[in-house]
């Protein structure tokens, strides 16, 4: 995991196992100031930056590493200097840890997990932000027709790609990266500007900045209380 080395994913410190709960713990640099529901809300990131950030992570996670993220959802985002970054790779140590079935590809309800279903967790993403809320559980079904609420033709019809039931139809991270770096990406927007509704300000955050020195306080303290 230490080895994983791009701009839009999260920098792992270390990993190792956990005795106490028979799993493998991963520390890495994320923090809840930089999530990327906040980022959306207080305008600091647009739309087509999450879009590019996200799928270049994951064509770097497909391409050179052959890894399936498998648990990719909007709270494992977070927006660092400016760029969005993916977090929540503990998927990709353990795959049989669950998501949110909101983000689930269908196809993975069949015990089949490949790069298309990370592909249907972007989507949904993508469209959580595009149409200015949350997606419920409740809702999957019938992500199709909400995604015709998506204004943009064109940011529409590529989420449609990304969302569609059968795997086999859904883009890929080399042609979505064609796709969203094209000049008629550039003007790919939300519904609406007030995106402040996404997301629920009911959350306690995090006021301060992670320093460097406090996460390596932090890690020793982890690390002591694991080994006890």
């Amino acid at each position: 995991m230490k080895l994983l080395n791009h701009r839009n994913l999260l920098r792992a410190f270390d990993v190792f196992e956990w005795a106490q709960r028979d799993s493998l713990a991963l520390i890495d640099e994320s923090h809840e100031e930089w999530k990327l529901w906040k980022a959306v809300s207080m305008r600091r990131i647009s739309l087509r930056e999450v879009m590019i950030g996200v799928i270049d992570g994951l064509h770097y996670l497909h391409r050179d590493r052959h890894f399936v993220h498998g648990s990719l959802s909007m709270e494992c985002i977070y927006v660092k200097e400016g760029r969005p970054v993916i977090g929540g790779l503990f998927a990709v140590l353990s795959p049989t840890l669950e998501t949110s079935p909101v983000y689930t590809a269908p196809e993975v309800y069949e015990d089949v997990l490949c790069y298309d279903s990370d592909i249907f967790s972007a989507g949904v993403i993508f469209l959580e932000i595009a149409i200015g809320r949350r997606v419920s559980p409740e809702e999957v079904p019938t992500l199709q027709q909400l995604a015709q609420q998506v204004i943009d033709e064109h940011l529409r019809t590529i989420i449609l790609s990304m969302i569609n039931t059968d795997p086999s139809c859904r883009l890929t991270t080399a042609k979505l990266i064609e796709l969203l770096e094209s000049n008629t990406a550039n003007t790919l927007t939300s519904n609406s500007t007030a995106v402040d509704i996404l997301f629920d300000r009911t959350e306690q955050f995090w006021h301060h900045k992670c320093s460097a020195d406090k996460i390596e306080q932090g890690y020793r303290q982890f690390r002591s209380a694991i080994e006890m």
